[in-house]
C-alpha cells in the first residue's frame, strides 16, 4: 500500500513539474515573439565611432528598466576586412588578451534591473572611453522585451603591451627614452610600466603601477618610483574618487617625495642650479548631494603637510637671491560645481577619434589656512581656483576657456605669496570634415614664486622657431594660429595622419626689461605633419614641425626642426 501511495505522489510531482516547465516554455516563447530587436549583432560595425545610436526609441515603455547587458568586444584588427585579414594582423589579435567583461562591467553606472536612464548610459560610455586601452566604446539599446531593455556594450580594444623607443627634438635639444608598459594587464585594466628617459632636465629609470578598480571596487591605487641622476621621485595614492556626476562621497590619501636639481635659464642656457627636496602628505574627503537639475555640487575637506628645502648644488652657480625653505601645513575646504552638457566630437585634439567635451561651466575653489601652531613657518591664507567652460557658437565653431589661479597671502609680510596664473582660450572652426582652423591664446603670470620658478618660452613651449627655453620672465603670452588638415588615408591600417601650417607669436619678460636680441615679441611661421596610432593604446600624437623665425638674433638658427609627442593635435 505504501509503495502505491509513493508511486502516486511521484506521478503527481512529475506531472506538476512537466506542466510548470511547459508553461514557462510557453511564456518564454510568447515573450520572444513579443520582443522587438533594435540592433542585431550582424548590424554592429567594426568602425562604429561615427555611427549615431538612438538611446530613446519610440517603442520605449514608460516603466522601462535595464535588462541584460550584451558585451561585444571587438579585437584590434578587423578579421572581416580583406586589408586586415592577414597573418600579421590576425597574429596580433591572437596574442592580445581582450578586455574582460568584468573589467568593463564594474565601470558601468547601470546594471540589470535598474530604471532605464539614457543619461547614465551616456555617462557610462564616457567612463569607458577614458580608458586608453579602448579605441572607442558605445552603450545603446539592443532589444525590448516587455519593459526590459537589453543593452549592447560595444567596445574595441587597442594593443597595450608597448615596448617604446621615443626620440624627440625641440628648441635644438634632443630627448630620448626606452619603455615597456601594459595599460591593460591580462585584460583586467591594470597598468604596469618601466621606462628609461633621457630628458632636458634629467635622466633615469621609472617604474609605475596603477589599479583603477581595486578588487573590483571604485577605489584606485597609484604607485610611482623614479631613480634619476639628480635625485628620486616617489608618489603613492589611494583614493575613492567622485567617479561619476552622481557620486555622493570621496576619500583620498596621497604621498609625494621628490628630490631633484632645478635650473634657471637665460637665452636657452642654464645659468644657475640648486637642489630641491619636496615632501607632501595629504588626507582628504568629500561629499556631494549628487546630480540635481543637471548640476553637480561637491564639497571637500582635507589636511596637507608640505615641506620644501633648497640647497646649493656643489660646483654650480647658485641663484641670487637664493630660495627660502618653506613649511606649509594647511587645513583646506573646497567647493566644486559641474554643469552637465556633454557632447561628442572628433578631430579636436585627436585624429578621427571620439572625444567628449563638456559645453557647460565647471569650477573648483579650494581655500586653506596654514598656521604656525600646526608647524607652518608662518600663517598663510591659500587659494586655488580652476575654471573651465566651452561654447558651441555654431555647428562648426567651438570656443573653450580654461583658468588656473593659485597662491596665498602671507599675514606676516602682509603681501601676496607664490601666485601663479595660467589662462588659455582656444577656438576651433571646422571648414569641412577634413580641415579646420585653430587659434589659441595663452597667458601666464607668476609673483614671488617659492622656488624661483620661471615662465619660459621657446621651442619646447610651442614658440617653435626658437631654441629651448629661449626667453624667461614672470609673465608670458603666446598666440598660435593654425590651418589644419586631416587625411582620410589609413596608413598601412596602423596610423592616422594630419598636417598643419602655423604662425606663433609670443614673449616672456620681466617688467621694465631693457631691449636686446632675446627680448621683445618673437614670431615664427612653419608647417608640420601629425601621426597618431589607430591600434596602440597611446593617445599621444607625433609632431614633426619645421619652423622659420621671423626675427632672428645671432644665436638662433634660420630653421628649427622639431620632433615631439603631444596629447593634442
Amino acid at each position: 500500500m505504501k509503495l502505491v501511495i509513493r508511486k502516486f505522489i511521484a506521478t503527481l510531482l512529475l506531472s506538476a513539474t512537466i506542466s510548470t516547465l511547459a508553461q514557462e516554455a510557453e511564456i518564454n516563447a510568447e515573450l520572444a515573439q513579443s520582443c522587438q530587436t533594435l540592433v542585431a549583432e550582424e548590424q554592429l560595425s567594426f568602425d562604429f565611432s561615427r555611427q549615431q545610436r538612438e538611446l530613446v526609441p519610440q517603442s520605449l515603455p514608460a516603466n522601462a528598466e535595464v535588462g541584460n547587458l550584451q558585451f561585444k568586444r571587438l579585437p584590434i584588427f578587423n578579421p572581416h576586412d580583406p586589408k586586415e585579414n592577414n597573418w600579421l594582423f590576425l597574429g596580433f589579435n591572437r596574442l592580445h588578451v581582450e578586455t574582460k567583461e568584468q573589467t568593463l562591467s564594474q565601470q558601468l553606472l547601470i546594471q540589470p534591473g535598474d530604471p532605464y536612464q539614457p543619461r547614465l548610459i551616456e555617462e557610462s560610455e564616457r567612463l569607458l572611453r577614458k580608458n586608453t586601452y579602448l579605441y572607442d566604446a558605445q552603450v545603446f539599446p539592443h532589444r525590448i522585451c516587455g519593459n526590459a531593455v537589453d543593452l549592447w556594450v560595444l567596445t574595441r580594444d587597442v594593443w597595450t603591451l608597448t615596448p617604446g623607443i621615443s626620440l624627440g627634438r625641440a628648441g635644438g635639444v634632443n630627448t630620448s627614452g626606452l619603455s615597456l608598459s601594459d595599460s591593460n594587464l591580462m585584460g583586467w585594466g591594470k597598468r604596469v610600466g618601466v621606462a628609461r628617459r633621457d630628458g632636458v632636465d634629467r635622466k633615469g629609470w621609472q617604474i609605475e603601477y596603477r589599479d583603477p578598480n581595486v578588487l573590483g571596487s571604485r577605489w584606485t591605487l597609484d604607485l610611482l618610483y623614479a631613480d634619476n641622476d639628480d635625485g628620486r621621485l616617489e608618489k603613492y595614492s589611494l583614493q575613492r574618487p567622485f567617479y561619476a556626476l552622481d557620486t555622493r562621497w570621496r576619500f583620498g590619501l596621497n604621498v609625494l617625495q621628490d628630490e631633484r636639481v632645478d635650473k634657471l635659464y637665460e637665452r636657452g642656457d642654464s645659468v644657475s642650479e640648486f637642489r630641491t627636496t619636496e615632501n607632501q602628505y595629504q588626507i582628504s574627503g568629500g561629499y556631494s548631494p549628487g546630480l540635481e537639475r543637471g548640476k553637480t555640487i561637491r564639497y571637500g575637506l582635507g589636511f596637507e603637510w608640505y615641506e620644501s628645502q633648497y640647497e646649493p648644488e656643489p660646483g654650480e652657480v647658485v641663484p641670487d637671491p637664493f630660495p627660502e625653505n618653506r613649511t606649509v601645513n594647511q587645513l583646506w575646504f573646497s567647493h566644486e560645481v559641474i554643469k552637465e552638457r556633454f557632447a561628442k566630437t572628433n578631430n579636436l585634439n585627436q585624429i578621427y577619434r571620439t572625444e567628449d567635451i563638456n559645453l557647460g561651466p565647471q569650477w573648483r575653489l579650494k581655500l586653506g589656512w596654514a598656521d604656525e601652531a600646526w608647524g607652518s613657518d608662518r600663517d598663510r591664507l591659500l587659494y586655488d581656483l580652476n575654471y573651465e567652460n566651452a561654447w558651441q557658437i555654431s555647428g562648426t565653431d567651438l570656443l573653450l576657456y580654461e583658468l588656473e589661479l593659485n597662491g596665498g597671502w602671507d599675514t606676516e609680510q602682509d603681501a601676496s605669496d607664490d601666485i601663479q596664473l595660467d589662462t588659455r582660450l582656444r577656438y576651433y572652426h571646422e571648414s569641412d570634415p577634413n580641415s579646420g582652423t585653430f587659434a589659441e591664446l595663452s597667458l601666464g603670470y607668476i609673483r614671488n614664486p617659492a622656488g624661483r620658478e620661471q615662465l619660459l618660452l621657446g621651442g619646447e613651449e610651442n614658440l617653435r622657431g626658437y631654441p629651448l627655453r629661449y626667453q624667461h620672465g614672470d609673465r608670458r603670452f603666446l598666440l598660435t594660429l593654425e590651418k589644419r588638415y586631416y587625411s582620410q588615408k589609413h596608413w598601412w591600417r596602423l596610423f592616422r595622419s594630419g598636417a598643419a601650417v602655423f604662425l606663433d607669436v609670443g614673449r616672456a619678460w620681466f617688467p621694465g626689461e631693457s631691449g636686446g636680441d632675446a627680448t621683445g615679441v618673437l614670431s615664427n611661421v612653419g608647417f608640420g605633419l601629425r601621426f597618431a596610432s589607430s591600434r596602440a593604446e597611446t593617445r599621444r600624437i607625433l609632431h614633426v614641425d619645421v619652423a622659420f623665425p621671423l626675427r632672428r638674433p645671432d644665436d638662433v638658427d634660420s630653421v628649427q626642426i622639431l620632433f615631439k609627442g603631444k596629447q593634442e593635435f
